[in-house]
């Protein structure tokens, strides 16, 4: 123009979908998955990773081709996924965990039913550490563990670092945990009582 020109540069790139889905699921093992995309032909969802120990050849996603999807996973934990459009991928993370149950009595008598205080959903998949410790009604702790639940070993009512059984009675706990899940640290209390039945 007016006998002068000028140069442009333009640089085209794919434009990266945007995914949606809730970040946990509370108690649930399905969730929605939604990809926003220009992409005429968008796809295909795939599972990046999930919990150490689950069986990945085991989650289910509905439609793998399509926008909007559900998927079922067959454990609780953290599960990534990801959605491919316009030549550009976009991932997400998704929570599956339900709240402890605590229990409030173990009869711990050796007759393998409802020896150990034993705490459901308390895995290595969930949460990456945990402390319990019992104290008895004066105050005075009677048993304490790091990592407690996480590697499968269960309190028996039995004094800390001695063979002996705890009388029957109120016992209190503290836990405290960290949720993997929900990436926060977590606190339970209550009252634990022991009944030998014999």
């Amino acid at each position: 123009g007016c006998g002068d020109s000028a140069l442009t540069s333009l640089t085209f790139s794919p434009e990266t979908p945007y995914v949606l889905s809730p970040s946990h699921q509370d108690c649930s093992k399905e969730a929605e998955l939604i990809g926003y995309t220009s992409d005429e032909n968008p796809g295909p969802w795939m599972l990046i990773s999930g919990p150490l120990g689950a069986n990945l050849n085991d989650v289910e996603i509905s439609d793998v081709w399509s926008n909007s999807t559900m998927v079922e996973v067959p454990t609780y934990g953290l599960y990534t996924f990801s959605f491919e459009g316009c030549e550009a991928t976009d991932t997400i993370s998704v929570g599956f965990s339900c709240e402890l149950i605590i229990p409030n009595t173990i009869t711990p008598n050796d007759d393998g039913n409802n020896d150990f205080f034993f705490i459901p959903n308390m895995t290595p998949e969930i949460y990456s550490s945990s402390f319990l410790t019992i104290i008895n009604r004066w105050g005075n702790e009677v048993y304490s563990m790091s990592n407690y639940g996480l590697n499968n070993d269960w309190w028996d009512g039995k004094i800390q670092f001695k063979d002996d059984k705890l009388k029957n009675g109120v016992y209190y706990y503290m836990l405290d945990v960290f949720n993997r899940v929900h990436n926060q640290k977590e606190s339970y209390s209550g009252s634990i009582t022991i009944f030998h039945d014999e």
